[in-house]
């Protein structure tokens, strides 16, 4: 088996690498595979972790209670505005930077946690969230850098992100 965690990354980012080269529908396919089963994992079990807490505490919490509404939510920005302006700094510009200088598992580092970070403003669950979606933009985009068509990539990368919000937004309504 895998003797560190070191051996373990570099297993799963050659494996990423490699899916990467393949067809735009096995990409597609599996990032958002990835991204949706890591959402289901990880949202499933920090929401149990924290309602036990709050429960256990008897605290109110914001971020599990509180009621959405139209206006809150913006919902054009969180489906067309957040995409658009997130594609364009994390994929047009980190990612395009970050491969240059340095190797694939670098950049998918580096761009994952920069993602994740811009989330963590919202709360603690969408940092964690946004650590899968940002796999799945970030290996759709680099299936297009690879092939040198970045604007088709960018735009595919818009769109998946706007689904991706949209369908998260649903979840919450």
């Amino acid at each position: 088996m895998f003797s560190s965690c070191g051996q373990v990354f570099q297993s799963v980012s050659t494996f990423l690498d490699e899916v990467v080269e393949r067809s735009l529908v096995q990409v597609l396919i599996f990032s958002f595979a990835f991204a949706s089963v890591w959402s289901k994992l990880v949202f499933d079990s920090y929401l149990t972790v924290a309602v036990i807490a709050v429960e256990a505490l008897g605290i109110q919490s914001t971020f599990l209670y509180s009621e959405v509404t139209e206006a809150e939510f913006k919902i054009f920005d969180v489906v067309f505005f957040a995409p658009l302006v997130e594609t364009l700094i994390f994929q047009g510009i980190v990612q395009n930077l970050v491969s240059r200088c340095f190797e694939f598992r670098v950049s998918l580092i580096v761009n994952i946690l920069l993602f994740s970070m811009l989330h963590l403003v919202n709360d603690l669950s969408s940092f964690i969230g946004a650590i899968g979606s940002g796999v799945m933009l970030f290996l759709v985009y680099e299936h297009f850098r690879r092939k040198g068509k970045k604007v088709v990539g960018l735009v595919w990368v818009t769109l998946l992100h706007a689904f991706w919000n949209t369908s998260l937004l649903y979840s919450v309504l």
